[in-house]
């Protein structure tokens, strides 16, 4: 998929930087924005290759399916975040792709977040009336990225 993107760059050094971009998206290292200028380079990156929909759709289905193979949580909330940040990411990516599109030129490099559905938890009613509570309680927001499966994330840039 990114040997005929990029044609110039050993696919090897496309993948890991790739990779370093969605790992530190999802709150790991700042690999990319430390070693690799971060978003205006992932941006210069999109310029004029005029992502198509289609190139779009599969990108973001590869994506869900490496989230399978890395055996990340599959519950219906997680899943419904991560392709939501998914399709905002990719679609951003096709429209900053587009020959004379006006871009946000500078930018921190986005940070994936709850959102609005926090993990499921299943309800103990047993550990809930013993703690005084009868009532389903969810994490609260607080720490970042998919080391804390149930935190929310920071809010997301603004966007054209």
């Amino acid at each position: 998929m990114l040997r005929g993107r990029m044609p110039n760059t050993p696919i090897v050094v496309c993948r890991e930087n790739v990779t370093t971009w969605w790992c530190e998206v999802f709150g790991g290292p700042a690999g990319s924005t430390e070693r690799l200028g971060g978003y205006p380079a992932m941006l210069a990156h999109h310029r004029d290759l005029g992502i198509s929909a289609d190139q779009r759709f599969r990108f973001a289905s590869l994506m869900s399916l490496a989230a399978d193979d890395a055996d990340l949580p599959s519950d219906p909330e997680f899943r419904a975040v991560l392709v939501g940040y998914l399709e905002w990411g990719t679609r951003l990516a096709m429209y900053n792709s587009q020959p004379g599109t006006d871009v946000v030129e500078q930018a921190p490099a986005p940070r994936w977040g709850w959102g609005v559905a926090p993990p499921y938890q299943p309800w103990n009613p047993d550990a809930e009336n013993a703690a005084g509570r009868s009532w389903p309680r969810r994490p609260r927001p607080g720490g970042r990225g998919l080391e804390g499966h149930g935190r929310a994330g920071p809010p997301r840039p603004d966007h054209r």
